[in-house]
């Protein structure tokens, strides 16, 4: 399934909802993490067999100009930078997490994470600077003790 590609009827609106903005200051805390060029292919081992994220072909009939890494790896790059900055490396502390994906992360990229801390919350947002490409926005994150999310 390509987003956007059509064919299943109905009414072509929008299905989400306005982002809330970061705050307008410079964020309190920042990680690059690297993704692998290969991290598509790895990621395969885990059952998702979407050939978007392996096959050239497909990946140009969906839009892109090489395959691209799986949301769920973007999103496992950025929980991983949350738990460091966030939650001092334990990942039992990271508890509730939402955001929405704004553009593709290429197998190979470098993934910022930023952070502005809210009290139990953390806003943050994700970008790969080489491509000044916004790759996630509107992130809250939910750490032990808090529930910012309901």
């Amino acid at each position: 399934m390509i987003r956007g590609a059509g064919g299943f009827g109905g009414e072509d609106a929008p299905f989400f909802h306005p982002l809330p903005g970061m705050p307008e200051r410079e964020p309190d805390a920042f990680l690059d993490l690297p993704t692998a060029r290969n991290q598509a292919m790895l990621y395969r081992l885990t059952g998702d067999r979407n050939p978007l994220h392996i096959d050239q072909v497909i990946a140009a009939r969906g839009g892109f100009d090489q395959p691209i890494l799986h949301g769920l790896a973007t999103m496992g790059v950025v929980g991983r930078a949350l738990i460091r900055l966030c939650c001092d490396d334990d990942p039992s502390r990271l508890t509730a997490i939402r955001l929405r994906f704004t553009a593709s992360v290429l197998p190979g990229d470098v993934v910022r994470t930023e952070v502005w801390r809210q009290g139990g919350i953390a806003r943050f947002r994700a970008r790969v600077l080489q491509r000044e490409a916004l790759v996630i926005d509107g992130g809250l994150a939910e750490t032990a003790g808090f529930s910012a999310l309901a």
